[in-house]
């Protein structure tokens, strides 16, 4: 009696330690996938993936297609229990064509429409119409497993090429157009520049900087007023277009020096509030989140 209470003893602590140690149920404690988290967003392949066709209710058909870098793509239903997504791409658009159009209009057109068979409508009818009046049944839909999602998608904002960054500047050497010449400059300011990425590294843009210079008083700068060199500060405030490679930024533009002129030896320098020419170099201290890429391969989409 006694071996037989320790051993029901036994088993009863062996149970309730698998129970503590067996893997929680993920089906029923896993995540719940719902079409609320994407409603109203659009989403860009952000590399090349080969998806499936498929329904308005997400069953898979035999025909796949290549969803380009840049397409863009609407979510229309989501699988609850694998958060597998049923798509839409955005419309590729048609250019206006007339009877007589020939070469690349006629090309371009040929490539749009093969573009909305390949991934907008089943079928072309004979005269196009607005999108939202075809019949459900003429939509193309597609598959995208959460796991691809998770690694080639990313949700799309329009106009996000485009950045507003905020950094350093120094334009270490200038020409003075007035007297033709080069000069070494020291200066330190802030620049706010607009780019657009023309690529993930490279962009271009304008720069709008305000800085602090060190400017010479010198026989040649003053027209012989004074025969020694002396330093005054300027302010310099300055317009510049760009390239720019990864946070380095190469700057070429102008600007203006201004000093203060409390004297007639400051008032005898000849390039105060004249323009001058410079080469820059920055550095980005602040910038905004990367903007996106949206090169749209293979044509353009609407929206």
């Amino acid at each position: 009696m006694k071996k037989a209470t320790i051993i029901i003893i036994l088993l009863a602590a062996t149970a309730t330690f698998a129970k503590a140690k067996a893997p929680a149920d993920t089906t029923a404690a896993g995540k719940d996938y719902t079409i609320a988290d994407y409603k109203g967003k659009t989403f860009i392949f952000d590399a090349n993936l080969r998806i499936t066709e498929c329904d308005a209710t997400g069953i898979a058909t035999t025909n796949t297609v290549i969803a380009y870098q840049g397409s863009r793509f609407f979510v229309v239903k989501v699988d609850p229990k694998t958060g597998d997504l049923t798509i839409k791409f955005l419309v590729w658009t048609l250019p206006k064509i007339g009877a007589t159009d020939t070469g690349f209009i006629r090309k371009h057109y040929e490539v749009q429409l093969n573009n909305r068979r390949t991934y907008n409508f089943k079928s072309e009818p004979e005269s196009l119409v607005a999108p939202g009046s075809r019949p459900k049944s003429d939509i193309k839909y597609f598959i995208l497993t959460q796991r691809d999602k998770a690694t080639s998608v990313s949700e799309y904002t329009k106009g996000q090429n485009w950045s507003v960054n905020f950094g350093t500047f120094t334009a270490p050497f200038k020409f003075r157009p007035t007297k033709s010449v080069w000069k070494d400059n020291v200066s330190f300011g802030t620049t706010v520049s607009a780019q657009y990425k023309l690529s993930k590294d490279w962009s271009v843009g304008g720069v709008l900087g305000f800085s602090l210079s060190s400017v010479s008083l010198d026989s040649a700068s003053t027209n012989g007023y004074t025969k020694t060199s002396t330093d005054r500060p300027a302010y310099s405030p300055s317009l510049s277009g760009l390239i720019s490679y990864k946070n380095i930024n190469f700057t070429l533009g102008g600007g203006i020096d201004w000093i203060n002129r409390p004297t007639p030896l400051e008032r005898s320098w000849i390039f105060h509030g004249k323009p001058w020419i410079g080469l820059g170099i920055g550095v980005n201290l602040f910038t905004n989140k990367e903007a996106q890429t949206a090169t749209t391969k293979p044509a353009d989409q609407s929206n």
